[in-house]
């Protein structure tokens, strides 16, 4: 009798592992369906919280934007060291940069100056944002002087007749979505260009 009751618990424990073995195989798939659910909502947070902190940003901004560019002027001539300067402004302006270059006369001392700033193809001219507000040096250097030249792609334009304008829908519209959320623009200024460039230029911008 002993060998035989020794043969039944041990086919008992055999039995009983496997029913162990399949129950948490079983398990598995639900564990990582649980783990899967609680990493969407985790990345479902995330950005939800992106979006509200944008949001937030976007109200200070509205409400304090002398202040913020009043900040952003600090920030950058903190940031703006020579070497960054120099090495910004001798690739702006080129075929693969994102920067443009601007190069304006100085309403006060007469001298030329070379300024990085962001432009894009506008119309017939071009829009560059005043992210710092319409008292910059360089717009107000354009306005009074009536003209500026952009380098922009590779290319450069001789640039008239400048002018402040607000951030109607189809000028927000030239600029990608996620610089307009970051800079939060209203003002910009519109360059056009000279009669005699606009047939090529408008040659130029419809093959790229």
């Amino acid at each position: 009798m002993q060998p035989a009751a020794a043969g039944v618990s041990w086919a008992l424990r055999l039995d009983t592992e496997e029913v162990m073995m399949r129950a948490e195989n079983q398990r598995i798939p639900e564990v990582v369906f649980r783990v899967f659910v609680v990493a969407l909502l985790v990345l479902g947070g995330i950005i939800g919280a992106v979006l509200a902190v944008d949001v937030w940003i976007a109200r200070r901004i509205r409400g304090n934007q002398d202040r913020v560019r009043r900040l952003m002027r600090a920030f950058t001539r903190v940031r703006a060291t020579k070497w960054y300067a120099d090495a910004t402004r001798n690739w702006a302006g080129k075929t693969h940069s994102p920067y443009a270059l601007l190069t304006h006369v100085g309403r006060r001392s007469g001298r030329p100056y070379r300024t990085v700033a962001a432009a894009t193809a506008y119309r017939d001219g071009f829009v560059l944002p005043l992210v710092y507000g319409q008292q910059c040096d360089w717009c107000q250097n354009a306005l009074a002087a009536g003209k500026a030249t952009l380098a922009w792609h590779g290319h450069t334009y001789e640039l008239e007749r400048p002018e402040i304008i607000s951030a109607a829908p189809d000028v927000a519209r030239v600029w990608p979505a996620p610089e307009r959320m970051m800079i939060h623009v209203h003002d910009y200024l519109w360059l056009h260009q000279k009669t005699e460039q606009t047939g090529q230029s408008e040659r130029l911008l419809a093959s790229g």
